[in-house]
């Protein structure tokens, strides 16, 4: 376990050249297409003043925390981007990463910023001048990022989600746990962000398992909306 842990430690203070198959994190939904951009609703909700109900869009969790099934933890600025399903539009949204420790638990540090295409650059550049900034979160409830309840997503569209801030939160370790997007970390706020690298995997043979070439992992979050009528 110790020696699994220390050779993730030292790939993800290394960065490393993306090698996927996705565009920017994502895949787009037709072939030549490019992502559209999200647009904003009027209120939380339309359609004559139906009940609000906010579910989970997308979520990516892990059982236990075991690097022996493909999960651990790091202590990092996070980026995740998400893919949201289907074909509608969701608003009132909430998004949250899961802690390492206690494994499985909702949590939010600081700001949660979301761009309509992928960012490589610095924590500090993060903010409305940010090449495809869309929103931002204006509040942590109970371990989630909430967003102002206008913002709206649409369905078969790719959006990156990035904190301003270092936080500990539950990853892939040595697979890809979520197709429709990748983890982005940095390790120092003088470092770019940078897609999340599988790590080689320790057996209890001694041997390690090493990833497919370009393989990238994921963090572990929910991302909720309710639907707009």
């Amino acid at each position: 376990m110790k020696q699994a842990l220390t050779v993730r430690s030292v790939l993800l203070g290394v960065a490393a050249v993306a090698l996927t198959v996705t565009v920017g994190g994502c895949q787009r939904t037709s072939a030549g297409d490019s992502p559209a951009a999200p647009t904003s609703s009027g209120g939380p909700f339309s359609g004559g003043g139906a009940a609000l109900v906010i579910r989970p869009l997308v979520e990516v969790t892990a059982d236990l925390l075991d690097v022996t099934t493909g999960y651990t933890g790091t202590d990092n600025w996070a980026g995740q981007s998400v893919t949201i399903p289907g074909s509608g539009s969701y608003n009132n949204l909430r998004f949250n990463w899961y802690h390492y420790n206690p494994a499985g638990t909702p949590v939010a540090f600081g700001t949660l910023y979301i761009l309509t295409q992928e960012y490589t650059g610095l924590v500090s550049n993060l903010g409305p001048a940010t090449p495809g900034y869309f929103a931002e979160s204006e509040a942590v409830k109970d371990g989630q990022y909430i967003f102002p309840a206008a913002v709206t997503v649409t369905g078969g569209t790719c959006y990156w989600f990035y904190s301003d801030t270092r936080g500990r939160l539950t990853t892939g370790f040595n697979k890809d746990t979520y197709t429709g997007g990748d983890l982005y970390v940095t390790g120092y706020p003088t470092e770019p962000f940078r897609k999340a690298q599988a790590s080689w995997l320790l057996l209890p043979s001694g041997e390690y398992l090493k990833p497919a070439l370009g393989t990238g992992v994921d963090a572990n979050f929910r991302l909720q909306g309710a639907a707009v009528q």
